[in-house]
């Protein structure tokens, strides 16, 4: 079981990373079209830095990997 998960970790953190990629772009595309003043901004602040943190962590799993 293990080994398993062991082979398939390198994949499953680069579809997490492909993800990521997608929710931040969106989030940085919505923040664009609001204007200034929206309270959405906030909000969408909050998005791009929760994803900013998780692909750190999808770094820091890529290193592990690669080391194993």
């Amino acid at each position: 079981m293990m080994s398993t998960v062991d082979s398939r970790l390198p994949t499953l953190v680069h579809e997490l990373s492909n993800m990521l990629t997608v929710i931040r772009g969106a989030a940085e595309l919505a923040k664009r079209k609001l204007e200034p003043d929206h309270p959405a901004h906030g909000d969408v602040d909050e998005v791009l830095s929760a994803a900013d943190g998780a692909v750190e962590l999808t770094r820091e799993l890529l290193v592990l990997t690669a080391q194993r």
